[in-house]
């Protein structure tokens, strides 16, 4: 495993989340073949799968007037909400030997693992979901860039349920076919399972590293290169408009 090292103290108001998307696209077009993990964190943003209708999914007035960010990201699956109280893993993988299903399966493997060091009774549920005693504490989404595989997803700690359930919209008829009532009912937030975990102490666990490990500390030049990426994910036009193409690799 390669940790992905920042130059900058890496918290909330530092980027927005479109730079550590283009982070990962970076990653897997510039650094050699290996498994990388990095962990970040942002202020307020609403993220939207590549196949969503923001509009219909998101309350944009709301999100404007509680300074709430929005960002469509290539990956598929719903809008989700994070914030400071939430932590984002991004993983990067080489090859196509492997399916989806295994890919995924071994990263949410992987992450579950990390939590049951902390005592956290985690366990993979659904196809890209991680619970606890039945309810979501993490969400996750996946594609394929060129010949590597970039899986990322939420690990929700003390999040504002508040702006979950306000700002993301979806579809009655969407929830009723989940079997749920409103958003914030199917999450569940670390600190209030197990009031005693740290926010600290949760992110370092996630991206521990282990003896084995490598790191790679991003330069200036490397930044700049990621920035220029990120203009693309910064292009308001992108918010309106619907990937609808039939994209195999999606989750």
């Amino acid at each position: 495993m390669n940790h992905i090292v920042f130059p900058f103290e890496n918290k909330p108001g530092v980027r927005r989340l479109s730079f550590y998307l283009a982070t990962e696209q970076w990653v897997a077009t510039h650094l050699p073949d290996d498994d990388y993990l990095f962990t970040w964190v942002v202020n307020p943003t609403v993220i939207c799968g590549r196949h969503q209708d923001i509009p219909l999914e998101v309350d944009m007035e709301y999100c404007r007037a509680n300074g709430i960010d929005i960002v469509r990201r290539h990956s598929g699956g719903g809008c989700v909400y994070a914030d400071c109280g939430n932590i984002m893993i991004s993983f990067i993988t080489p090859g196509r030997g492997r399916s989806i299903e295994q890919i995924f399966s071994g990263y949410t493997s992987m992450i579950v693992s990390r939590l049951r060091t902390l005592g956290i009774e985690a366990e993979a549920s659904g196809r890209n979901d991680i619970s606890v005693s039945g309810r979501k504490i993490s969400g996750g989404a996946f594609y394929r860039q060129g010949e590597r595989n970039i899986s990322h997803s939420t690990m929700l700690h003390s999040i504002d349920p508040r702006h979950i359930s306000n700002a993301i919209t979806p579809s009655r008829a969407k929830l009723a076919s989940h079997g749920v009532t409103s958003v914030a009912s199917r999450v569940v937030t670390l600190a209030e399972l197990y009031p005693d975990l740290s926010f600290e102490r949760l992110r370092s666990t996630l991206e521990s590293v282990g003896p084995e490990d490598t790191t790679t500390v991003l330069s200036h030049d490397d930044i700049k290169a990621i920035e220029v990426i990120q203009q693309s994910y910064d292009d308001p036009s992108r918010l309106m408009t619907i990937h609808n193409c039939n994209h195999s690799d999606d989750l």
